[in-house]
């Protein structure tokens, strides 16, 4: 067995990496390759289950280059089930179903005291569509498509290639299938109009939307390098998470410099100079920053 899971960096191929998933997973779990494209890796460690579905790309962008999932779980000694896809397909295939078929009829779920499902964008419509299979989970969804099906979003021009993808047949539409989650919250910017549509669709009882205003097109890379998807699962593995504590964890986002800088566009392209000097005052008080010092120097000679 190997000791620990390599990283998936600029010196691995995905095949590579894979493999060694595989022998990582076969030792304390198992691995499927559910098709070319599509890989489902279990890790057998605790009662409380971490479910996400991840792209070899987001896992190429992280740090230490393992998937978001497998190494949150590891820290409280969690069991984990990563779903990762090679290529962009929303995990829709008849081998994903049918996976989860499986894990249903088997009862898989049950055998954990709780169960966390969690996925941005492509993986949070993933995350949102195939927690059905677990009534009763915790979703955690960031900036998630709703369905890419023309006939309910044809208004979202982002993935016309897509388009052909079948979202009407079983594990459909995420916004149903999330009906059966004990709770659902859902992280997207309003200001992007987009996934703010998206995420208007998640409307059943025990659906929360969270706001995160400008963090753009970045939603999902921010949450994670501030560390609010890592307190929020950790908080959801623990029974803790809810709408007060994201909003508490969402602090975190005022020393984060890019969403900071995010800030400061909107101001100065709102033509708010007093705005923009007050922001600019309090980041560099809080923190070293050429950009912010240059804006301030910028607004004060404009005034």
């Amino acid at each position: 067995m190997n000791e620990d899971l390599p990283a998936l960096n600029g010196t691995m191929s995905d095949t590579r990496w894979l493999s060694a998933l595989e022998d990582f997973a076969d030792a304390i779990g198992e691995y499927v390759e559910l098709d070319a494209r599509h890989h489902a890796a279990f890790l057998d460690r605790g009662p409380v289950l971490l479910v996400t579905f991840e792209t070899t790309a987001s896992i190429r962008k992280r740090p230490d280059g393992k998937p978001q999932g497998i190494a949150i779980a590891a820290q409280r000694n969690w069991s984990s089930l990563t779903l990762i896809a090679t290529r962009p397909t929303w995990w829709r295939c008849e081998p994903v179903y049918l996976y989860f078929d499986a894990l249903i009829d088997g009862g898989f779920f049950d055998n954990f005291d709780r169960v966390v499902f969690c996925g941005a964008g492509m993986g949070g419509y993933a995350a949102g569509a195939y927690s059905v299979a677990a009534p009763g989970a915790t979703v955690l969804l960031i900036a998630p498509q709703a369905t890419l099906d023309p006939a309910i979003a044809g208004w979202d021009d982002r993935f016309r290639d897509f388009r052909r993808l079948e979202f009407s047949d079983r594990y459909g539409y995420a916004p149903d299938m999330v009906e059966a989650a004990a709770s659902c919250h859902v992280l997207f910017d309003p200001y992007h109009h987009l996934d703010a549509m998206h995420a208007a669709l998640f409307r059943g009882p025990a659906t929360h939307l969270l706001p995160t205003r400008h963090f753009g097109t970045q939603t999902a890379d921010l949450v994670e390098e501030m560390g609010i998807v890592e307190a929020a699962l950790l908080a959801a593995g623990d029974g803790a998470l809810d709408t007060t504590f994201l909003h508490e964890v969402l602090r975190l986002r005022r020393d984060h410099e890019g969403w900071l800088r995010n800030l400061l566009r909107a101001t100065v392209q709102g033509n708010s100079p007093l705005r923009t000097e007050v922001l600019c005052r309090s980041v560099l008080k809080r923190m070293e920053s050429s950009h912010f010092k240059k804006a301030l120097k910028q607004v004060a000679g404009d005034r």
